[in-house]
């Protein structure tokens, strides 16, 4: 009797039993930095490679105690590329001559918009201008800080900043102390000013009072915030009679395709159709026209595939006409995809750990983990481990775990069907 009790529980244990980082097909150390509540890392290719669930539901993170905690998954954020200063011509304005009959530097503009200067006379230096124009008709971003410099060793002067785009209207747009002071072997500096991203073709400086002899004007573009880089991998070729198959190990969710054609001088209409499994029907993805030409000493192809961002397993190519119309060859696909970030709570001790790709666990990811005035540390995803080998599809998920229920469970049977058949035989003896 205690056996078959015995095989009830570890038939209930086995239900309920919780996974460690071992037990997944791979796992990797969550690298943090400063102390947060929350942490954030970007997630790699590998763990697309390994996952078994189109969600990426089949992951837990693990702190150092080894109790699971909650996780999201996000999209990455946009990546802010820090612009670079641009230097930019710069002319003294003056609206009459001098009492010497000089004439100071005028400007005007030419059809393309930027400035030359004009000489009657000899110019009024720059070391006495009030007004400078400033030529930015290059930079064709909106424009969000101005940097000086100028050669004396001490000045300290009011600005006033205005922009404009035909040299007749202006518009302010800053204003700002600039400095330079020296004392002790020590110096205290300010040679910038910041304003709100604005497009303008010109500027215009206008100090109060003392003016600085300037030697070099330099704008500094808004930043800008692109895609974090897009992540590609190649799915392997499989024989298809109808198009050309390929297969994908990985739960990407792809949102751009790359296919190259085998041979110059090519030019072909396709069908792209995809699916998660396959034994699952084809979906229509994109019609596109696909060329391979060779002119002039150059090849001219066609582009990157844009598609919706879905998760599938096998992609196929059919062309119009037949497989035949591109000649020998085979041809490739790269799918790309930009990966998300993993967001986790910080609770417990470090170091954590990130587990993924195990069949048999139900899908399970937080939502939304932010919260206001909370801002998530930084980690990154250390070194994949190979963990606890998965099964095969057919023996994964529930169904694996209740086939191993009912043999648990019909072996207890067995064993108490055969305990009661022993005391039956003993009652008969007596």
């Amino acid at each position: 009797m205690r056996h078959g009790l015995g095989l009830l529980l570890l038939a209930t244990g086995i239900a309920t039993a919780a996974p460690a980082p071992q037990d997944f097909a791979r796992y990797a150390p969550l690298q943090t930095q400063d102390a947060a509540a929350l942490y954030r890392a970007a997630l790699n290719a590998d763990v697309y490679r390994h996952a078994t669930e189109a969600g990426l539901g089949d992951m837990r993170v693990f702190n150092g105690q080894g109790e699971i905690v909650p996780h999201a998954l996000e999209p990455m954020p946009p990546v802010t590329r820090p612009p670079s200063p641009i230097s930019v011509p710069f002319f003294a304005e003056a609206r009459s001559a001098t009492t010497e009959g000089r004439v100071a530097v005028s400007v005007e503009a030419r059809a393309d918009g930027t400035l030359v200067s004009v000489q009657p006379g000899r110019p009024i230096p720059l070391a006495r201008a009030q007004r400078v124009l400033v030529d930015a008709s290059g930079v064709k971003r909106p424009l969000a800080r101005l940097d000086l410099d100028w050669a004396e060793a001490r000045f300290q002067g009011q600005l006033r900043l205005e922009a404009s785009d035909d040299l007749q209207s202006w518009r302010a747009i800053a204003e700002a102390e600039l400095l330079r002071l020296q004392q002790g072997g020590q110096r205290l500096e300010r040679r910038s000013i910041s304003f709100e991203p604005t497009t303008a073709r010109y500027l215009r400086l206008q100090w109060s009072g003392a003016a600085p002899t300037l030697t070099a004007v330099r704008v500094v573009p808004q930043a800008e915030a692109a895609l974090p880089a897009r992540v590609w991998l190649s799915p392997q070729p499989v024989d298809d009679p109808d198009g050309y198959h390929f297969v994908l190990a990985n739960v990407a969710p792809a949102d751009r395709l790359r296919i190259r054609l085998p041979q110059t001088n090519t030019v072909a209409q396709v069908t792209i159709e995809a699916r998660f499994a396959s034994n699952g029907p084809w979906h229509p993805i994109a019609r596109a026209r696909l060329y391979r030409l060779q002119q002039g000493g150059a090849e001219a192809r066609n582009g990157d595939l844009v598609v919706p961002a879905r998760i599938y397993r096998e992609w196929r190519v059919r062309v119009d006409g037949g497989k035949t119309l591109l000649g020998a060859g085979q041809p490739t696909l790269q799918i790309g995809w930009v990966p998300q970030q993993l967001v986790w709570l910080a609770r417990g001790q470090p170091p954590f750990v990130l587990g993924y790709g195990q069949r048999d666990l139900p899908t399970a990811a937080g939502g939304n983990l932010s919260v206001a005035g909370a801002q998530p540390g930084n980690a990154t995803l250390g070194p994949a481990r190979d963990g606890t080998p998965q099964p095969e599809p057919w023996l994964a998920g529930d169904a694996m775990r209740r086939w191993v229920l009912w043999a648990v469970l019909l072996l207890a049977v067995a064993v108490l069907g055969g305990m009661a058949w022993r005391l039956a035989r003993r009652s008969d003896g007596m």
